[in-house]
């Protein structure tokens, strides 16, 4: 009898396992078909054009501490060199814009007269990543650079980060993982064509060779722009994935072991012309982005916020008053119990 009732046991303990694997496979199958068709729906986002705008060109908005970082290529004198007006080959560089203010900041240790643009700022440790030009092969190829950025608000000199080994590029950096991944685009040839995303880590202070993030992300078009959203959420821009036109904003679920698969930003984000370069402040409902939807004025920054739902037919909020009734029973009254006292446990 004994043994007739192991066996049954283990049959039972087996059922239960099989139907705990089968919900969690259902579980895990129901999470991947909920995937967000958009990360925002039109209805819910208000769209303006950023006042940093000018005449020229600006684009790639990065939150830096106590405002953003973008790129421009307004003229400017380099010491004795001064792009002109004229030269439509005027180099990018990278500008600050504190909050709550109109003016922005030429970012004089990092620029030079070559091209500087397309940054991602650690906030925890106060480094800058931010694409530049390098020699290779007596060819300029851009690569990725960082500074530190001082209690005062100074920048560091500029130190070489990924730097190409042959006449390809580094550029968009993205910085995640409390600075221990940095994603980047690359025009490598070993990639899916065009411009792909690739992931490097920090591995006892050195960089890794950087890892082209495979084809749920990268295909036969260009892929770039990469930026993180919390909790973990990857946003990128591409010319493929069924875009509108030309470049759209992309988002898509990343972990450690699983990338998902990309869905679009949303209408009003997204349009016929370039857009691109989209940041998000999940705390304060609102971001940036680039778009060359404005003919007139070539690349603009244009600024997002996201309406705070509306409640209807909720129930004020009332004080909450806690009374006590303490009672007790069955009192000992005896002389034998004058050593001995009740006490309460309120948990």
């Amino acid at each position: 009898l004994s043994h007739r009732n192991k066996e049954a046991k283990n049959l039972m303990l087996r059922a239960i396992y099989c139907f705990l694997i089968l919900m969690l496979f259902c579980s895990h199958s129901a999470a991947i078909a909920q995937e967000r068709n958009y990360l925002f729906e039109s209805s819910d986002v208000t769209i303006t054009k950023a006042t940093i705008n000018s005449k020229y060109s600006e684009y790639a908005p990065a939150f830096c501490g106590d405002g953003i970082i973008f790129t421009s290529n307004k003229p400017h004198a380099f010491g004795v060199i001064t792009i002109m007006e004229s030269d439509s080959s005027s180099p990018d560089n990278l500008y600050f814009l504190p909050n709550k203010s109109t003016q922005a900041d030429f970012l004089e240790k990092l620029n030079t007269p070559l091209q500087e643009g397309t940054s991602s700022y650690d906030s925890t440790k106060r480094i800058l990543y931010f694409t530049g030009n390098v020699k290779v092969k007596n060819q300029f190829v851009l690569g990725i650079f960082s500074s530190t950025r001082a209690e005062n608000g100074s920048w560091g000199k500029a130190s070489p980060v990924l730097i190409p080994t042959d006449v390809f590029s580094y550029f968009h950096p993205c910085i995640l993982n409390s600075g221990q991944t940095l994603i980047v685009a690359s025009d490598r040839k070993d990639g899916f064509g065009g411009i792909d995303l690739y992931r490097s880590a920090l591995e006892q202070g050195t960089w890794s060779e950087p890892v082209n993030m495979g084809e749920s992300i990268n295909g036969p078009y260009n892929e770039g722009y990469p930026s993180f959203c919390a909790p973990d959420y990857l946003i990128f821009s591409s010319t493929g994935h069924e875009s509108m036109g030309g470049y759209d904003i992309f988002c898509c679920r990343l972990t450690p072991n699983h990338i998902g698969p990309p869905f679009p930003a949303g209408n009003g984000i997204n349009t016929a012309s370039d857009d691109f370069g989209l940041i998000f402040d999940p705390v304060r409902r609102m971001g940036y982005f680039s778009s060359n939807r404005d003919q007139n004025t070539g690349d603009d920054i244009y600024e997002f916020r996201l309406h705070w739902p509306d409640f209807y037919n909720c129930i004020a909020y009332v004080e909450p008053r806690y009374c006590y009734s303490f009672s007790e029973e069955n009192s000992l009254e005896s002389e034998d119990a004058e050593l001995f006292y009740y006490q309460w446990d309120f948990g």
